[in-house]
């Protein structure tokens, strides 16, 4: 999963950012292919040493079937803390209240991405979304926000998925 997250990073940095980008990635070993909407934060985060400089977060909704889908989130550089098996993020859309929502870790020592439990709920909120706000905590570096301000809506509707 994770050569497959930093592929798809590597093709959504050149897109604008905010703007949900839409690529297909296919496994290689199953000929099955994957559907990718990818959206990069408008802004970086300011992380402390050695994480410091330019810093963008992303959100990936990879969908294997129109049925079902996953939702990561991923950092360029520094670690979401997360120590357990779960924890928490909370996701602000437009001028509604925070939601908390649980995530896991993506584990194998990979820190910088997290997979949400319970996908469909979150895409109900992202479904027509034109902003959205994702606060997380990074390691030694506190609370921060990823801003996804002025994304166009998913460019697939997506509040049918399997429950």
């Amino acid at each position: 999963m994770k050569l497959l997250l930093t592929t798809i990073a590597l093709t959504a940095a050149s897109g604008s950012a905010a703007a949900w980008q839409t690529s297909i990635a296919k496994d290689d070993f199953s000929g099955k292919a994957t559907t990718v909407h990818t959206a990069v934060s408008k802004n970086s985060l300011r992380l402390e040493f050695p994480y410091q400089g330019k810093n963008h977060g992303r959100v990936y909704i990879l969908q294997r079937d129109p049925q079902t889908a996953s939702v990561y989130i991923s950092l360029d550089k520094g670690q979401i803390n997360c120590p357990i098996d779960y924890c928490a993020v909370a996701v602000k859309v437009g001028d509604a209240e925070p939601r908390n929502f649980v995530v896991n870790p993506m584990g194998g020592g990979n820190n910088s991405e997290v997979s949400f439990s319970y996908p469909p709920a979150l895409l109900d909120e992202l479904q027509g979304a034109k902003s959205f706000r994702v606060r997380l905590e990074v390691y030694a570096n506190g609370y921060q926000t990823l801003d996804f301000a002025g994304v166009k809506p998913l460019p697939v509707d997506l509040t049918t998925l399997r429950r």
